[in-house]
């Protein structure tokens, strides 16, 4: 059985969604479970992590950028569980709790990744939900504490997961050695 918590949309929610017609009318915001191959994870991944490459190919050089597009970045885990964000039965946004693979000694520590809102969606506190349903998902398969990595070129992140009682840690994973790289971490006892 899927996931799915309503989320009460605001009148501010409302307001900041004004753009997208889908949206104004709408009454929630739901957050389901869903597997990887997910068309709609597929695709809300696939803009996210285009969105990273337009916010970070300008901060490298020619030759940094190729060899960054020339080494895999490490996959998801199989063992990832998918959360996204429906409104009128359109996927607005998408986020990802797996196992922290990258450090063998910690069973008990899960990992956040791929949390992407679409641009028009921005601002009016879905990410902040995406979060919680993700911790919520976090404690639920038994991780005491979660992690994250995030960069300087996205400083809503940031904000977002330092507001949301988040504390920063060394950077860690694929992009550890990155002047750019920030990570996080938060006790799922809290």
């Amino acid at each position: 059985m899927p996931l799915i918590v309503p989320y009460p949309v605001t009148p501010r929610l409302a307001s900041r969604f004004a753009r997208a017609a889908r949206v104004r009318k709408a009454r929630s915001v739901n957050i389901v479970e869903v597997p990887a191959d997910d068309a709609r994870v597929v695709e809300l991944a696939g803009d996210q992590q285009a969105e990273l490459n337009r916010r970070y190919s300008p901060l490298l050089s020619k030759a940094e950028n190729d060899e960054v597009r020339s080494r895999p970045q490490p996959p998801l885990s199989q063992a990832a569980r998918w959360l996204i964000a429906v409104v009128e039965g359109a996927a607005i946004g998408c986020v990802a709790v797996q196992p922290l693979a990258l450090v063998h000694d910690r069973p008990s520590t899960g990992e956040i990744k791929r949390l992407y809102v679409e641009p028009d969606h921005r601002g009016a506190g879905l990410s902040r939900t995406l979060m919680a349903a993700a911790e919520e998902l976090a404690r639920d398969m038994g991780y005491d504490e979660v992690w994250l990595e995030t960069g300087t070129k996205q400083p809503e992140a940031m904000s977002l997961y330092e507001s949301s009682g988040w504390r920063p840690i060394t950077p860690y994973g694929y992009w550890r050695d990155s002047p750019n790289s920030r990570a996080f971490a938060k006790a799922m006892t809290e």
